[in-house]
């Protein structure tokens, strides 16, 4: 069987201009100039890439922003001519890569839907055929006759959307235009590329919405800075990147964390983890140190949501007290105060702690749904007397790939029930 997309060891280059003239005169300089070479850069979006999508295949294209792309799709689309390698399209191709291009200000909603067919490749009799499913889809009726600069940008979005899936394509590339207009709009889109998926034609679906890959695409490709970093599919590629950027991103929060030089135990982590935050006590006690542990005792700042987490507190006493008490308070990124607990509400006693030693607090599946958090740690007398109180100590994150809302996910199930 021909396969409807082929691609033989496609690379694409682009020349990056530093430091352009700014005048003839400096142009001239960089002409003759011994160093003409280094105002250029060479940047490949993609390298060597075989694919082949067969007939009727949904696939999900999914990486970060500059992983290559759009780059792929505007190759299938001969926007763009590849480097080195070979593209091989089958069949009639429509691209939603940027809605409402060819569109005219100054023309009507109709006009330019007659205009956007004829650069798709339509009849002004095709177009005439595909009217009125367009203007219905695109919920234009009342404004299809008024010009285009008094559209808001999702009408815009909408017309355009309808005017390149009024076509009956072999082949659709959909490019992140899903990431606007409201959410019934979306619904819709949804519902119609899903019909174009059940009626046997061959999508190509770049989203950021990873959820939407899984429920749309039965395989996924997973471009990294150019190259097929994962191809199978979909549920589970998807997982895989997801978890290689909450990954990314534990890294780039331990790094904020511990700055490279700053020294890693004692007194020193403690203050570059909370470096210019709040902080306030008589002294008596003092916090050396906070980490947040994961299940396998290892350092931890992103977490999923139903994961165990210990807040281990190390402290010293400069003098001898017995009356301590550890609290710790947890607050979402907008200053919410989502959870605070401290060893007198909980009736631990703690008159006979040594010198210096470590409290912990163990959450055995913290509940936090998805967000930015921070977290808050003290050591007070039993009638509040700040002896060390960091406002707040670190940040930390929770992830998860349920996409529930409001601060906490309480351990539940759902079940239906016969009425009697």
């Amino acid at each position: 069987m021909t396969s409807a997309i082929a691609l033989w060891n496609v690379s694409k280059k682009f020349v990056l201009h530093r430091d352009r003239p700014r005048s003839f005169q400096e142009l001239m300089l960089h002409v003759v100039g011994r160093n003409h070479h280094q105002t250029r850069e060479e940047f490949w979006a993609l390298r060597d890439l075989n694919l082949r999508v067969e007939p009727g295949e949904t696939l999900g294209v999914i990486g970060s922003n500059g992983a290559g792309k759009s780059t792929l799709f505007k190759l299938i689309t001969r926007i763009l001519e590849p480097t080195n390698g070979e593209v091989l399209v089958n069949g009639r191709l429509t691209a939603l890569l940027e809605l409402g291009a060819g569109f005219h200000p100054d023309l009507t909603g109709r006009e330019n839907v007659f205009l956007n067919g004829s650069i798709l490749g339509l009849t002004a009799r095709e177009m005439r055929q595909r009217l009125d499913d367009i203007v219905s889809f695109a919920e234009l009726e009342r404004f299809i006759d008024v010009p285009l600069r008094h559209y808001s940008s999702g009408m815009q979005v909408r017309l355009g959307f309808a005017v390149a899936t009024s076509l009956d394509p072999d082949i659709m590339l959909i490019d992140e235009v899903l990431a606007v207009g409201d959410e019934a709009f979306q619904k819709k889109c949804l519902e119609r590329i899903d019909h174009f998926r059940q009626s046997g034609k061959t999508i190509l679906f770049v989203s950021h919405d990873l959820e939407s890959v899984k429920r749309l695409c039965t395989r996924a490709l997973w471009l990294d800075a150019g190259l097929p970093a994962g191809d199978g599919p979909a549920v589970e590629i998807v997982e895989r990147y997801r978890q290689h950027v909450w990954q990314e991103e534990a890294k780039l929060m331990a790094a904020r964390a511990h700055p490279a030089g700053l020294a890693t135990g004692g007194l020193t982590t403690g203050g570059a983890a909370h470096a210019g935050k709040t902080h306030w006590g008589t002294g008596e006690v003092l916090i050396t140190d906070v980490r947040l542990l994961d299940q396998a005792g290892q350092p931890v700042q992103l977490l999923q949501t139903g994961e165990p987490l210990t807040i281990e507190i190390s402290y010293q006493m400069r003098e001898k007290v017995i009356d301590s008490v550890f609290g710790i308070a947890i607050y979402r990124s907008d200053g919410l105060w989502c959870y605070g607990t401290n060893t007198k509400i909980e009736a631990i006693g703690l008159s006979n702690l040594p010198d210096q030693g470590l409290v912990c607090i163990e959450f055995p599946s913290l509940g936090l749904i998805s967000g930015a958090y921070t977290l808050d740690v003290a050591i007070h007398s039993h009638d509040g007397r700040a002896y060390d109180y960091y406002h707040p100590y670190c940040a930390f994150a929770v992830r998860s790939q349920i996409q529930d809302v409001g601060v906490y996910r309480p351990t539940h199930r759902w079940r239906i029930d016969q009425k009697p």
